[in-house]
């Protein structure tokens, strides 16, 4: 139903800017790289998102229009944020190749230290960005 859909992209944007906020804290290198990929494609559908009142603002975490995310049509929030969408395959793309990356360097980190708390180990980026939210907007 629309309701779900809409529940799940305010999942996916509450999950986006813990996202950003959880890259900061990773380190600069993967933040440099990461966040810069995750930007750019966020500008580069920046109008289709604004089309379906999702908005960026100035430090790159997205804000809801909620009257205008309730009105948008279903077909081009599944446009937008379906499984098939050019924007949700890239951040799919670039989420999966950090989620190695910062996965390699807690091993390393936590290798070198002789410390291990899987609490603390990594960060599972994947599910924050792909998890069951989006399944049915295919």
């Amino acid at each position: 139903s629309k309701d779900n859909i809409i529940s799940g992209i305010k999942d996916f944007v509450s999950s986006y800017n813990t996202l950003m906020t959880n890259i900061d804290n990773v380190g600069k290198t993967v933040e440099n790289t990461y966040k810069t990929k995750f930007n750019q494609y966020v500008k580069e559908h920046e109008k289709e998102l604004a089309e379906v009142g999702v908005t960026i603002e100035k430090d790159g975490k997205m804000t809801i229009d909620k009257d205008k995310l309730n009105e948008a049509d279903v077909s081009a929030l599944k446009k937008v944020f379906g499984n098939d969408s050019e924007f949700m395959k890239k951040l799919d793309s670039v989420n999966s190749e950090m989620n190695e990356v910062v996965s390699k360097a807690m091993d390393i980190k936590n290798s070198m230290s002789g410390l291990y708390n899987a609490d603390s180990s990594s960060v599972d980026y994947n599910s924050l960005l792909s998890g069951n939210s989006f399944n049915y907007l295919g």
